[in-house]
């Protein structure tokens, strides 16, 4: 959630952020310091991500434990969670680390580039009719 509030990506229906470069395809860790006068950017560009995610649903089918919620459970302190982390432990455990929610996400297969121009089109077409 903070990578997504720092415009670097939004967190998909997987529950991974997905970043323009490298789709869900990374790994992020936090570093917390102390800095006076850091620039804060409120607007994310990547936002528009959540609406795909709702329409695409491929993690959700192809995932091997069903451990993808249809709607993402939105906690009183603002806090998500978009999987069941029980039913993700068993295939990924079982295959190694499954990563099938990556590797079937349409970031990962087609860039994002490719995403945004065709979903920002259809959109943009479907509000002039």
């Amino acid at each position: 959630m903070l990578a997504e509030a720092a415009g670097l990506g939004t967190i998909g229906k997987h529950g991974l952020l997905i970043n323009p470069r490298f789709g869900p395809n990374l790994r992020i860790a936090t570093l917390y310091i102390d800095v006076e006068n850091l620039p804060v950017n409120n607007i994310n560009e990547h936002l528009w991500i959540r609406k795909f995610c709702q329409k695409c649903n491929n993690c959700q089918r192809k995932c091997p434990g069903s451990a993808i919620y249809k709607e993402t459970k939105i906690f009183a302190d603002g806090s998500k969670q978009c999987i069941d982390y029980k039913k993700c432990a068993i295939p990924f455990a079982n295959q190694y680390n499954c990563t099938v929610c990556v590797k079937e996400c349409l970031f990962y297969k087609r860039g994002y580039s490719k995403i945004k121009e065709k979903f920002h089109r259809k959109y943009l077409d479907l509000g002039k009719k």
